[in-house]
C-alpha cells in the first residue's frame, strides 16, 4: 500500500572478482552416480555407522522429484538443473531440507524450516502479503513442484507443512531453466516439493494446540485405489489461533488433495490440488523512534491502527498435472501445466511518515487502506530429456519449451483516519473504511515466452560440466492505460564441477538473470530487471565420519531495482545498482546413529553501489551481515528409552537495517528452540517450544519501506499428538 496521490498508479547486474573461500561444510554430496562411486577406487570397509537411511526415490521427471535421502542429507535435487542430479555434480549452490528434518525439527511452516539454510531471510507470519523471502540479501521465489506461483511477494502461502515432502533452496540467478509470470528469479529460487501418493497405505491424523489459543488439526491419507496403478493422497490442516500482538487472532485452511495414474509401465499421469484460505487482522509495525531510539514509551505487543479493522482475507487455489513418459531408456519426455487463482482483500490501518510535531513525538498520522487483488495464471512447460555416452562422457541434454499467461487486475483506495499516540495505551481509532471510488486502478496482462536448452557431461567421472541458454520474450499489457511494452533477452549459465578427490569436489559457475518488474508504484513503466552472479565453492562428504557439507563464495549484482522513494514514501524509483557478496557455509554431521549435528553460517555484505538518490554504500534493509543456525538431535535407539528424541537450536544474527536510505538498526538477536518427541507404536507425541529463553529483541518489519519494526514471538510452548497407521 501507499500514500493517496492521484497521480500515481499502483502495479503490483560479468562480475568483478571471485570472493574469497575457505574449507569447512553442508550440502549433501553423494559418492555415486548411476550405482558407481567417483572414481574406481574401492571404499573403505571401516566406516562409523550413520543413521539409516531414509529412502525417497524416484526416477528423473516421475511425479515425485524427490531423489534418496540419508538421515538429513539429500544425495541428489531436480531443481538446479530439472534432471535428478547428484549433488555433487551440480556448479551452484543447492540446499535440500528433507522430509525427516522437517518432522524432527516439529516445523510448522515455511519460515521455519528455511531457517536451517544459511543465507536465507523469512518474513514473518504478519507479512504474507508484505515481503518476499530474501536468499542472499535479494528477494527469491517461491515455486511449487518447480512451477511458479505469480506474485511479488509472499502471496502464496501453502499455510503448513503438512503435504511438502522437502524444500530445495537454489541461490543466485536461475534464469536458465525458470521463468513464468514476468520472468525468471533473480536472487534465487525456494521450490517446494509436494508429497506424492504412493501406492502403499498410510494414515496419519493429529492434533497440535499451544500457546496464544492454537487447535490445529491435521491429516495426511494415502490410499491406493487400483494395486500399482492408482493412488489417491489427501492431506491438509484447519488452524485457529490468537497472537502475541494485541488484538490480533487468524484462522487458516489448507487442503491438497493428489492423484497418481501409472498410465503404463512407461507413462505417468499425476495431477495435484491445493487449496489455501487465510483471514487474519493486518498489523503494520511500531515506529521506530520509540521501540528503538527510545523517543517515548511504547509496549512492544501493541497492535499498530485500529484494532477493529476487518480482516484481510487471502486465498489461492492452484491445480498442476505433470505427463512423463520414457521413449526408451536414454529418452524421457515430460510435460507440466498449471492453473493458480489467487485473489486477496487488504484491509488495513498504518502509520504514515513520522511523528506531525517534533513537540509531541510519539503522535502519528494513521490512514486506512483497501488493495484488493486477482491473479489468474496459466503456465506450461514441455522438456525432452536425452542420457547418451559418447567416447570417455557421460551426458545428458535438455531442451524445453514455456509459455505462462497472467492476469492481473487490481484497485488501492486510501483515506486518513485520524491522529494515535503510541505512548498512551488509552489512545485508539476506530476503523472507517475509505470512501469513495478507488484512487488508482490497474489491469495488467503478462505473457512469458520461452525457450532453453541444458547440457550436461562428465568427463572421466570426475569432471561435469554444465551449460545452458534460454530466450525469453515478455509482454506486458497495461489494459487500462492503453500501453504495451516487450523485453527480449538471451540469458546463459555456465558451470563446472571437480572431483578433486573421493570426497571432496571444487565447483565454480557463472548464470545471469532476467525479469520484469512486477509490482511497481511508480511513474512509467519500468525497465526489466537484471542480475548476474559468480560464484565459486567446496562440497564435500567424509562418510567414514558422518560429515558433509558445502562452503561457497559469492558476487551477486541485482540492476535497475525498484526501491521506496525516501523523498515520496509508498511510491518507488528504479535508478542504481545493488550487490551482495558473501560467503556461506552449511553442515551436516550424523556423529552416531543417535546424535545428529546440522550448522549454518552466511556472511552477507549486501549493499547500494550505485544511485542517483539513495546514499551509495547503504546497507540492504533486514539483511543482516552475520547470521546462522546450530542445531543437535539426540534419538534413543534402545533400551527402556527407545523412542525418545530430543532436540535444540539456537539462531543467531547481527544487527540489521529498517528501511533505505539507513536510518534504524535493530540490535543482534540470539534465540533458541527445543524439542521432545516420544513414539509408541504408531502413536506420536511431540513438544515444541519456541524462544526458550524467551529474547526480547525487535525484527524490521515491511510496510511501505517505513522504518517500523516487530516485536519477536515471546516464549511459546506447543503439544502435538499424531497417530499413523
Amino acid at each position: 500500500m501507499s500514500r493517496p496521490r492521484q497521480t500515481r498508479r499502483y502495479i503490483p547486474q560479468f562480475v568483478l572478482y571471485l570472493c574469497f573461500l575457505h574449507l569447512a561444510a553442508a550440502d549433501p554430496a553423494s559418492a555415486q552416480q548411476n550405482g558407481q562411486t567417483r572414481d574406481s577406487e574401492t571404499p573403505p570397509q571401516e566406516t562409523v555407522p550413520v543413521l539409516p537411511p531414509v529412502n525417497v526415490t524416484a526416477p528423473a521427471f516421475t511425479s515425485t522429484p524427490a531423489g534418496p535421502v540419508d538421515g538429513y542429507r539429500a544425495l541428489s535435487a531436480v531443481t538446479g538443473t530439472r534432471t535428478d542430479t547428484p549433488l555433487e555434480q551440480i556448479p551452484q549452490s543447492i540446499q535440500v531440507i528433507p522430509r525427516s528434518l522437517i518432522e524432527d525439527q516439529q516445523d510448522q511452516t515455511l519460515q521455519d524450516a528455511l531457517e536451517n539454510v544459511s543465507g536465507v531471510r523469512t518474513p514473518a507470519a504478519q507479512e504474507t502479503l508484505l515481503s518476499s523471502f530474501f536468499v542472499r540479501g535479494f528477494p527469491a521465489d517461491q515455486y511449487i513442484d518447480g512451477m511458479p506461483v505469480f506474485g511479488a511477494t509472499n502471496v502464496f502461502d501453502t499455510g503448513s507443512l503438512v503435504n511438502v515432502e522437502r524444500i530445495e533452496v537454489l541461490k543466485g540467478p536461475s534464469a536458465t531453466l525458470y521463468g513464468g509470470g514476468t520472468g525468471a528469479p533473480l536472487g534465487g529460487l525456494i521450490n517446494v516439493v509436494p508429497r506424492t501418493p504412493e501406492f502403499e497405505s498410510s494414515y496419519t491424523a493429529g492434533l497440535r494446540a499451544g500457546s496464544f489459543r492454537t487447535f490445529n488439526p491435521f491429516w495426511d491419507f494415502n490410499q491406493p485405489l487400483v494395486e500399482d496403478r492408482l493412488s489417491f493422497r489427501f492431506s491438509g490442516d484447519f488452524e485457529r489461533a490468537d497472537s502475541f500482538i494485541d488484538s490480533e487472532e487468524s484462522e487458516r485452511v489448507l487442503l491438497a488433495p493428489s492423484l497418481r495414474l501409472m498410465i503404463s509401465e512407461d507413462t505417468e499421469l499425476s495431477v495435484r490440488g491445493i487449496y489455501a484460505r487465510n483471514e487474519y487482522l493486518e498489523y503494520s509495525g511500531l515506529p521506530a523512534e520509540g521501540a528503538l531510539r527510545g523517543d517515548f514509551p511504547i509496549d512492544r505487543f501493541r497492535f499498530s491502527g485500529a484494532s477493529d479493522t476487518p480482516d484481510t482475507i487471502v486465498r489461492n487455489a492452484l491445480v498442476q498435472t505433470r505427463l512423463t513418459h520414457d521413449f526408451s531408456d536414454a529418452l524421457t519426455g515430460s510435460l507440466q501445466a498449471g492453473y493458480y487463482d489467487s485473489y486477496f482483500e487488504e484491509n488495513s490501518s498504518f502509520l504514515s511518515g513520522g511523528p506531525i510535531n517534533p513537540a509531541t513525538p510519539s503522535i502519528y498520522a494513521v490512514f486506512t487502506g483497501i488493495l484488493e487483488t486477482d491473479v489468474e495464471q496459466f503456465n506450461t512447460n514441455a522438456s525432452l530429456s536425452y542420457d547418451f555416452d559418447f567416447g570417455a562422457t557421460s551426458n545428458t541434454s535438455l531442451v524445453g519449451f514455456e509459455y505462462d499467461r497472467t492476469e492481473n487486475p487490481a484497485s488501492i483506495n486510501f483515506e486518513f483516519l485520524g491522529f494515535l499516540d503510541y505512548a498512551d495505551d488509552a489512545s485508539g481509532l476506530n476503523y472507517r473504511p475509505p470512501s469513495g471510488a478507488p484512487q488508482s486502478e490497474q489491469d495488467n496482462s503478462y505473457r512469458t515466452y520461452a525457450a532453453y536448452g541444458q547440457h550436461q557431461v562428465t568427463l572421466f567421472d570426475r569432471v561435469h560440466l554444465l551449460g545452458g541458454l534460454r530466450w525469453t520474450r515478455l509482454r506486458i499489457e497495461e489494459k487500462e492505460r492503453g500501453q504495451k511494452s516487450k523485453a527480449t533477452e538471451v540469458t546463459p549459465r555456465v558451470g563446472a564441477a571437480v572431483d578433486v578427490t573421493r570426497d571432496i569436489t571444487a565447483f565454480a559457475s557463472y548464470g545471469r538473470g532476467f525479469r520484469g518488474v512486477q509490482a511497481f508504484t511508480g511513474d512509467g513503466p519500468p525497465e526489466p530487471e537484471e542480475s548476474e552472479q559468480i560464484e565459486v565453492g567446496l562440497r564435500f562428504s567424509f562418510d567414514r565420519i558422518g560429515l558433509s557439507g558445502s562452503i561457497a563464495g559469492y558476487q551477486l549484482i541485482r540492476e535497475n531495482v525498484p526501491t521506496f522513494d525516501p523523498l515520496d514514501p509508498g511510491f518507488q524509483i528504479q535508478t542504481g545498482e545493488q550487490r551482495s557478496r558473501g560467503a556461506e557455509l552449511d553442515l551436516i554431521w550424523q556423529a552416531t546413529p543417535e546424535l545428529t549435528f546440522l550448522a549454518n553460517y552466511a556472511y552477507t555484505n549486501a549493499k547500494v553501489t550505485e544511485d542517483l538518490r539513495l546514499p551509495e554504500g547503504s546497507r540492504l534493509p533486514r539483511i543482516p551481515r552475520h547470521s546462522g543456525r546450530v542445531a543437535a538431535r539426540y534419538a534413543f535407539l534402545e533400551g527402556p528409552l527407545d523412542g525418545l528424541g530430543l532436540g535444540l537450536g539456537v539462531t543467531a544474527a547481527s544487527k540489521r537495517e529498517i528501511a533505505l536510505p539507513n536510518s534504524f538498526t535493530t540490535d543482534a538477536y540470539v534465540v533458541a528452540d527445543a524439542q521432545l518427541s516420544y513414539e509408541l507404536g504408531p502413536v506420536k507425541l511431540g513438544l515444541s517450544v519456541e524462544n526458550l529463553t524467551d529474547a526480547d529483541h525487535f525484527e524490521p518489519y515491511q510496510f511501505l519501506g517505513q522504518s517500523v519494526v516487530r516485536p519477536t514471538q515471546p516464549r511459546s510452548v506447543f503439544a502435538t499428538l499424531s497417530a499413523s497407521f
